[in-house]
C-alpha cells in the first residue's frame, strides 16, 4: 500500500467527523437560542403577571435558573469548538507559526485532560443529586449533571478534533456562530 494514500484517507475521515461535529455545533447553537428565547418570553410574562395581574408563577423562576445552567454548559462547549473562550493571545501571537501550533496543541491537550477529569466526576455528582427534585417543576436535579455531562463530552470530542487537525496541519474548523462586528473590532 503506498504511503501517499494513507494521509489522504485520514484527512478524509477527519473531514467526515468534522462535518458531523458541524451538525452537533449547529444543534448546540440552535438549542441555546431556543432556550434563551423561551427564557426571555417566560420572564417577560412573569413580570407582566406579577405587576399587572398581581399573581406570579414560581415555576418560571425555577425554569430560568435551570435554563441558565443549561445555556452555560452548552455555550461553553459551543465556544470551545470555535476557540472563542476568553484568552490572552498577545504573547502567543508574537511566537513564530510553528511554536503557536505547538502551543495550541498543548492548550487543547490540557483542556482535554481537564474535561476527562470532569467527566470522570459526573457519576458521583449524578448519584448525590439523584435524590433531589426541584420544588416547583418536579424535575430531578440530575438534569444539571446531564447538562455538564453533555457539555464535557462534546467539549472533549471538539478538543480531540482540534488536536488531530493541528497534528495533520489541516485548516481550523469553520465557525458556525459568527459575529462580524467582533471579528473586525481590532481589540
Amino acid at each position: 500500500m503506498p504511503t501517499t494514500t494513507r494521509p489522504g484517507t485520514v484527512r478524509h475521515a477527519v473531514d467526515r467527523v468534522s462535518r458531523f461535529l458541524d451538525l452537533v455545533q449547529r444543534v448546540l447553537v440552535t438549542s441555546i437560542v431556543v432556550i434563551l428565547s423561551a427564557s426571555a418570553l417566560l420572564l417577560l410574562w412573569q413580570v407582566f403577571d406579577r405587576l399587572v395581574l398581581g399573581q406570579g408563577q414560581n415555576w418560571i423562576e425555577e425554569y430560568a435558573r435551570l435554563s441558565l445552567v443549561w445555556m452555560t454548559f452548552l455555550g461553553a462547549a459551543a465556544l470551545l469548538r470555535e476557540h472563542r473562550h476568553l484568552t490572552v493571545e498577545y504573547v502567543v501571537d508574537k511566537f513564530p507559526a510553528p511554536l503557536r501550533r505547538w502551543f495550541g496543541l498543548a492548550v487543547d491537550a490540557a483542556v482535554l485532560a481537564l474535561l476527562t477529569v470532569l467527566l470522570l466526576q459526573i457519576p458521583a455528582v449524578w448519584a448525590s443529586s439523584s435524590v433531589l427534585v426541584s420544588p416547583s417543576l418536579g424535575i430531578p436535579r440530575t438534569t444539571l449533571a446531564l447538562a455538564a455531562f453533555i457539555s464535557y463530552g462534546i467539549g472533549a470530542a471538539y478538543c480531540l478534533e482540534s488536536i488531530v487537525r493541528r497534528v495533520l496541519d489541516m485548516d481550523p474548523v469553520r465557525r458556525i456562530a459568527t459575529d462580524d462586528a467582533t471579528e473586525t473590532s481590532g481589540i
